[in-house]
């Protein structure tokens, strides 16, 4: 899509030049002769770019940049500031200080307008990818903490005095059980975050070394014998002769937790999850496939969007997402590819590639 830029001049010689060279650099053009015009224009349109003259009747260019400034719609729009009289250090400090981020002196040079042009909309682009992340991890630590009232409140409930006092052995048991599948429902959550906040700052220890993958799912599917179970749920899984692949443990068995959790979580009682293994001259790929409800279509966009929500399981277990964003993460950093193939009420297909020898050092 072609980037977008507001020409803010009372001048029509300066609306026509700058219009000629910015459309020569492929980009579309919206024009005004005045402030209050263009600011009506960004609140509708938002440009990804602002290039004002100064000097204007009624409403300057410094004004305008402060009200585009005021404005939550268009406070991030960078502004260049056009002029070839106020180019004194104290005037260009006023148009910074007022939020303009860099100046174009007339009579203007093709060469400088592209420089600064593309230096703004580099700026553009990392003010919204910054505000998309903002409020991606609002979102996220906002249903995390909505996720986790309900484990931790179920457990809350379930130990007040009155109800232990009231429960013969039969029922105690059976609240332990209960207490103990929330517990790891909630302790589950908790490392995925963890995980999740030091990839996202780049603290996470990665150890690859040469591993075997049988290991690493009979660690994970006797971890999550309680889970299924509960469900009564059939995995099948035919054990390989070898299955060494290059990749770090701890990563990997993350990444096998979430997705045989998730595989769980998502399959009816009485379901099946079958998982494979597929050799090829590189890598291997380990696919986890489940008979259960799917993923909604406008779920699948938000998780290829890095985009948190709140789903349920088959028995009303939470879901954010946030598992499988640690998993993509994860699985790219050892290297492999991350698929997902999903039908709703059909079930999905969750599948990642690990490398069979060495790379990180070439």
């Amino acid at each position: 899509m072609k980037k977008t830029v507001l020409i803010v001049d009372d001048e029509p010689i300066n609306l026509e030049i700058l219009v000629n060279f910015i459309q020569e650099l492929n980009f579309n053009v919206y024009i005004t002769n005045n402030a209050t015009k263009a600011f009506e224009i960004s609140e509708k349109k938002v440009p990804d770019v602002i290039i004002t003259d100064w000097e204007m009747p009624q409403i300057n260019g410094i004004e305008l940049v402060k009200m585009l400034k005021s404005s939550k719609i268009t406070k991030d729009i960078p502004v260049i500031i056009c002029t070839g009289v106020m180019m004194s250090s104290q005037n260009l400090k006023t148009a910074l200080d007022a939020g303009a981020v860099d100046y174009i002196r007339k009579p203007i040079d093709f060469i400088e307008l592209t420089a600064r042009l593309s230096s703004a909309l580099r700026l553009s682009e990392s003010l919204k990818e910054i505000k998309q992340l903002n409020e991606n991890k609002d979102r996220m630590f906002e249903i995390i903490a909505h996720d986790l009232s309900g484990p931790v409140g179920h457990v809350y409930a379930i130990l007040s005095p009155e109800i232990i006092n009231s429960l013969n052995d039969k029922m105690f048991k059976e609240f332990l059980v209960s207490a103990r599948l929330q517990i790891n429902a909630a302790y589950s959550l908790l490392q995925n975050l963890l995980s999740w906040a030091r990839s996202q700052r780049n603290k996470i220890e990665f150890y690859p070394e040469l591993n075997d993958l049988n290991s690493a799912l009979e660690d994970t599917l006797e971890l999550l014998k309680a889970n299924r179970n509960e469900k009564n749920i059939k995995i099948t899984w035919q054990k390989l002769s070898s299955s060494v692949a290059f990749f770090d443990r701890n990563m990997i068995l993350t990444v096998l937790r979430n997705l045989i959790s998730n595989a769980i979580k998502f399959t009816n009682s009485e379901g099946e999850i079958k998982i494979t293994t597929d050799f090829f001259s590189d890598s291997i790929k380990i696919s986890i496939q489940d008979n259960g409800v799917g993923i909604l279509k406008k779920n699948l966009d938000k998780l290829e969007n890095k985009i948190p929500f709140t789903c349920f399981g088959t028995n009303r277990e939470k879901g954010s997402g946030l598992g499988l964003q640690l998993c993509r993460d994860f699985i790219a950093i050892n290297k492999g590819q991350f698929f997902i193939e999903s039908q709703e009420n059909k079930g999905s297909t969750f599948s990642f590639t690990l490398p069979r020898t060495e790379i990180f050092s070439k």
